[in-house]
């Protein structure tokens, strides 16, 4: 080992959990490491001695669960629920009021591509209704395809 391990790593050596050859060659030859080690041993000494009769309740599990594993968020569903209601004002306010609101937290250059497919929805609306339905849909596309591009950048899985 090149640096010194954080000190989880040390606890986790010194309550039996880790088993790696290389660590605890480093917490021996390391005069920091091994007094953190020596330090943490006699903690868990003592607290293995602690006699209690105190029990968690049951739903601390659960509730400890839900915190570390939260339900994944649903970035599809959200996008095709904004741009749902952002055609809704479409229809309701005019076409200058959505362009105005999307362009106001969004980049110019997504904002140019916006810009142009508001322009074909609000041209559809002489056309007919199936029309209306392809810019949406087309929308939805763009917000999902633009979702995973961002998400990838983060490293994170697909929507």
């Amino acid at each position: 080992m090149e640096r010194c391990p954080d000190q989880l790593n040390i606890q986790a050596l010194a309550d039996g959990e880790a088993q790696d050859q290389q660590l605890w060659n480093h917490v021996q030859r390391c005069p920091h490491c091994s007094d953190q080690y020596r330090r943490l041993s006699n903690l868990v000494k003592i607290a293995d001695g602690l006699k209690s009769d105190a029990k968690l309740p049951a739903s601390f599990y659960r509730s400890l669960e839900t915190k570390i594993n939260p339900a994944p968020f649903p970035a599809a569903l959200v996008a095709a629920v904004v741009f749902a209601l952002a055609l809704l004002s479409l229809v309701l306010l005019g076409p200058n009021y959505f362009e105005w609101w999307l362009s106001v937290g969004i980049t110019n250059q997504v904002g140019l591509i916006l810009d142009a497919f508001l322009d074909l929805l609000a041209y559809s609306r002489l056309v007919g209704p199936a029309w209306i339905i392809m810019g949406l849909a087309a929308l939805v596309a763009m917000e999902l395809f633009i979702l995973n591009l961002i998400r990838n950048a983060e490293g994170l899985k697909n929507v």
